[in-house]
């Protein structure tokens, strides 16, 4: 739809466009059609109305935009916490496994066990796990 089909509609009549408003690209500004005559009260209220519409639309456009920002803000919110959740998981995976480790190893000692016979008791867990 044009900007004059648009100021139609706005009008509700078709008579408007009979009298050829010209319509400029920035700002919907309508002017009469010879130098001589001033703009009637109906040309100044459809300028208005276009201008009110035009500038609704903007401030919607701009709410719209703003929506998709802090929509995306929150979700990388979400997914730093899920990484930073992960990393402290695996961390304490990681402090749990050493942990094991190092109790496995005093049991070896204490048990004469060599590293050796400690490699093939791992190896012999993972493929028999009790």
């Amino acid at each position: 739809m044009n900007k004059v089909q648009h100021l139609d509609q706005l009008n509700g009549s078709a008579n408007s466009q009979a009298k050829a408003l010209k319509i400029f690209s920035v700002g919907c500004v309508a002017e009469p059609t010879s130098p001589d005559q001033s703009l009637t009260t109906k040309e100044l209220e459809d300028q208005h109305a276009a201008i009110l519409e035009a500038e609704r639309q903007e401030a919607f456009e701009m709410e719209a935009r703003q929506s998709q920002v802090a929509e995306q803000i929150y979700y990388d919110s979400l997914l730093a916490q899920r990484l930073v959740e992960e990393e402290e998981r695996v961390q304490r995976d990681k402090a749990e496994l050493s942990s094991m480790w190092k109790r496995l190893k005093t049991r070896c000692l204490c048990c004469n066990l060599t590293d050796a016979d400690l490699g093939g008791y791992v190896t012999q867990l993972h493929t028999n796990p009790i």
